[in-house]
């Protein structure tokens, strides 16, 4: 009997031990299903950056940094990367460390993927570390709301010309936004590249874009005293659980690098993804598939009801133009006098009012430390010179002088969409032609000025098509880049004016032939009541066989007229050009347009352009209705 009893313990003991195998094994069995189904769920993928745009349309992580992943295979195998993760957070410090001693504890290294896995897998046995490092940037950060800041665009830099987007987090009980922190992704370009190179790279991924903090009154600084540019900000509608995920991956990934792309993978469109990797839902980045303008994603944001509120934050320059419309010409000469002359002469100064000194004083001061953030000076005494303004206007009250620097009537993601397409008619030389164009970004102007700057023209590429009474279809015109920068000047400040254009053009002059040209231009852009008025000084190169040395080399002034309101815009022009092979044969063009805004999303415009040459003149002109979208 006492046999048949341990006889019996002992199959009990082997069933036991069968039945605890086969339910780790069927444990693992699911975990592994789990993981599975988990590897392809959207928040993960948006964890690793798996997205796709523009010319990178491989199925894998957009981050090129092997070091952001656990696994050889993590940046294209989404599974894998997710199994060594779940491995590696079940492992104690000591453990990992002794697996690889100079190797941060993934805990440390992915404290979002570690929140969002204990979230999604309960039950796993996470091991909690200390990551003193992580904990105490956190808390210096404390975030409590998070903004997005646009400053608008700036035509004097090919990777802000349309714009550019970054993050403020305030920190909480901060009342100063200018001592909150800015999360910025940018190209980590070599300050060696000229222009050629550096557009040729921002172009072709031949640029790291990372993600940085820093103290957000440098970006202030930045955008709007040496760029003059005007900000936005938005206030983002999230929870502090999803600010909180945000951050912890903005830590992720601060020490990871992306190829960079002008034009799709760039600052805003990688806003977008860090976004994503933090707040659960419909993807933002996924909706841009070939290319990511900033103000576009500001407009996605919005669509999706992300937008929480809006404030502006004017530039250094709108400003100052605007203190200064509201003294006359010679308290303007007065301040400009208190900060370049080498010693102080109040005299003059004193001849006002207190209110009006204290105006004075105010434009004075700020006149000097637009000079000097911008290094427009050589003015020995400048620094100086500005602590000295700063006393004199203390000394005349804290009461304010002027009003705050009015607010645009529309936002920059409130003016016309980004894309335009228009059909209509044109004639050249008494030859009629059906037409079609396409624009793909950004404004011209004609188009309507709200959320645009004013006097500024900004394309690359786009190009329409014309038919003939024959029914043959020929191109009109390719272009490749245009950018024309009115700035007006005005008693302190004397922004130059420029141009540059490189398309393929029909010359009228040589039977409408399509030829090469490239052209550019400087000068300077003056205010009035009526628009702006510009002169330039030209030149222009154009190519092909057409052409008796195979080239046409011009040189040449143009004056022109613009005035852009909100339902109608307006340009008039002028251009002599000479031949510099003999100055003697000259080319003569006048030209005028009109835009009349229909609605938010439809224009109709018409254009002509009359051309006189030594030999003959033509006529041509086209009339079109645009669509914005």
């Amino acid at each position: 009997m006492l046999i048949r009893f341990k006889l019996a313990r002992f199959c009990s003991s082997i069933i036991a031990v069968f039945l605890s195998a086969l339910s780790l094994l069927a444990g693992a069995n699911v975990q592994a299903m789990s993981l599975d189904a988990l590897s392809q769920d959207p928040q993960w993928l948006d964890l690793l950056h798996y997205h796709r745009i523009g010319v990178n349309l491989e199925s894998g992580s957009q981050i090129d940094d092997e070091r952001f992943f656990l696994s050889s295979t993590g940046a294209i195998d989404p599974l894998s990367e997710l199994q060594q993760t779940v491995l590696a957070l079940q492992q104690s410090k000591a453990d990992q460390i002794a697996q690889a001693p100079d190797v941060t504890p993934a805990q440390c290294r992915f404290p979002a993927r570690l929140a969002w896995l204990k979230d999604k897998l309960p039950n796993t046995p996470f091991v909690d570390v200390e990551c003193p490092e992580f904990q105490q940037w956190f808390s210096d950060l404390d975030g409590e709301k998070l903004y997005l800041v646009f400053p608008a665009a700036y035509l004097n830099s090919p990777s802000s010309m349309y714009g550019h987007t970054l993050f403020r987090v305030k920190k909480r009980g901060n009342n100063n936004p200018l001592l909150d922190t800015a999360v910025n992704f940018a190209a980590n370009t070599d300050p060696n590249d000229n222009e050629l190179v550096f557009t040729y790279k921002g172009l072709t991924g031949g640029y790291p874009g990372v993600a940085s903090i820093m103290p957000y009154y440098q970006k202030v600084k930045e955008y709007s005293f040496l760029e003059s540019r005007d900000i936005w900000e938005y206030e983002l509608d999230l929870s502090q659980a999803e600010i909180d995920q945000f951050l912890r991956h903005i830590w992720e990934v601060q020490s990871a690098y992306f190829d960079y792309y002008f034009f799709s993978e760039n600052c805003s469109y990688q806003l977008l993804t860090l976004l994503d990797a933090a707040v659960e839902g419909p993807g933002l980045a996924d909706s841009f598939s070939v290319w990511a303008i900033p103000v576009d994603t500001v407009r996605a944001l919005d669509s999706k009801g992300w937008l929480a509120g809006a404030t502006y934050r004017a530039s250094v320059m709108n400003r100052m133009n605007f203190m200064m419309d509201e003294l006359t010409a010679q308290q303007i000469d007065i301040a400009k006098q208190l900060v370049e002359k080498a010693q102080i002469e109040l005299d003059e100064l004193e001849r006002y009012g207190v209110h009006d000194q204290t105006r004075i004083l105010e434009v004075a001061y700020e006149y000097s430390r637009y000079l000097s953030a911008r290094k427009k000076s050589s003015l020995p005494h400048l620094a100086g010179r500005s602590i000295k303004l700063l006393s004199l206007r203390s000394k005349m009250g804290t009461k304010p002088v002027f009003f705050d620097t009015p607010t645009p009537s529309k936002r920059d993601d409130e003016g016309h969409k980004t894309q335009r397409l228009s059909l209509g008619g044109s004639v050249r030389d008494e030859h009629y032609f059906g037409r079609l164009e396409y624009r793909p970004s950004y404004h011209d102007l004609l188009d309507p000025i709200d959320g645009y700057l004013p006097g500024a023209e900004l394309s690359i590429l786009g190009g329409a098509l014309r038919i003939n009474d024959e029914a043959d279809i020929e191109v009109d015109y390719l272009n490749f880049v245009n950018i024309l920068s009115m700035s007006p000047r005005n008693a302190l400040m004397t922004p130059k004016s420029w141009k540059v254009n490189a398309s393929l053009v029909r010359d009228i002059r040589q039977s409408d032939e399509l030829v090469f040209n490239l052209q550019g231009g400087v000068g300077a852009t003056y205010a009035f009541d009526t628009g702006l008025v510009a002169f330039f000084l030209n030149a222009s190169t154009s190519i092909d066989d057409v052409y008796k040395q195979g080239y046409l080399a011009e040189v040449g002034p143009e004056v022109r007229w613009v005035t852009q309101g909100e339902m109608a815009s307006f340009y008039t022009g002028y251009q002599l050009w000479s031949d510099t092979k003999n100055l003697g044969d000259m080319t003569h063009n006048i030209s005028l347009g009109v835009g009349l805004k229909v609605n938010d999303d439809v224009q109709i415009r018409g254009e002509t352009h009359f051309t006189k040459s030594d030999h003959d003149e033509w006529l041509n002109g086209h009339l079109s209705l645009m669509y914005y979208f």
